[in-house]
């Protein structure tokens, strides 16, 4: 009777852990799915998010140059691999396969916090006033719009440049100033648009300048040689220091570059 009733015992308890052991297995196959989703969602919210950077500059109406500028919002986005992370950690240590997770979600935190800081770096390194601007205006031939934001691009941004070497940007309001400075520019003469622009001009311009006068139709250029009290046209074989002016009718912003300009032939 004794061995009966052990054995009934044996019987009612693997019953009662039967369902219990399925719930677990359930409650696990769910997590897993889960994680899984979350998974994929990093992955594609991640790539989302590097188009939109890369798209900042348009957004925003600024040079590819000022982009780094914007990129503290990929601070913005590290929830995402944040959520990706932690739970891959609590659930890995329920013994849920969540590996990738933690994985995927440490790449882009990684990868967020970096250009995030590039920001920072940005803000530090390339920061310039209106008086930096303000002594072109002698060439361009116009008063320059006091109210913008300046920034000057560090010697590193080009291989064409050198310590020497001064490139400034500066976005306008779209105020009554901006708006008199386009109307006087457009009517003087030393402005081209850029579609006039020669070839072997733009091929003497540093990287920054000759991008900007070939990316787009809404730009008007000027470049001066101090030393032949020349605009617009490459001077006979020597060393020059040379000023460059681009200006972006469209997206309000004027770009000047004094840089040394050397040819032999």
């Amino acid at each position: 009777m004794k061995k009966e009733a052990i054995l009934e015992s044996e019987k009612t308890t693997e019953t009662e852990h039967t369902p219990r052991k399925k719930g677990i297995r359930d409650r696990k196959d769910k997590i897993r799915i889960r994680m899984i989703v979350l998974f994929v969602f990093t992955l594609l919210f991640s790539y989302f998010v590097f188009v939109f950077m890369a798209a900042v500059p348009n957004m925003m109406g600024i040079p590819f140059f000022m982009a780094p500028e914007y990129y503290w919002y990929f601070y913005l986005f590290l929830p995402i691999p944040l959520l990706s992370l932690i739970l891959g950690i609590k659930y890995q240590k329920q013994g849920i396969k969540c590996r990738k997770n933690i994985v995927v979600g440490c790449i882009f935190i990684i990868l967020f916090l970096l250009f995030g800081r590039l920001s920072l770096d940005f803000h530090l390194n390339c920061k310039a006033t209106y008086q930096d601007l303000a002594h072109f205006q002698d060439i361009i031939g116009i008063e320059i719009p006091s109210s913008g934001k300046y920034r000057q691009l560090s010697s590193d941004t080009a291989d064409t440049m050198d310590t020497a070497d001064k490139i400034y940007i500066a976005k306008f309001k779209n105020d009554a100033q901006t708006k008199e400075f386009e109307y006087q520019l457009i009517q003087n003469e030393n402005w081209v648009l850029s579609t006039d622009y020669s070839f072997s001009m733009i091929n003497s311009l540093p990287i920054p300048l000759a991008s900007e006068v070939s990316s787009s139709d809404n730009t008007y250029s000027l470049t001066y040689i101090e030393k032949e009290n020349l605009y617009n046209t490459l001077p006979t074989p020597g060393e020059y220091r040379v000023s460059t002016c681009v200006y972006h009718i469209k997206n309000h912003y004027l770009m000047c570059g004094e840089y040394t300009y050397s040819s032999i032939s």
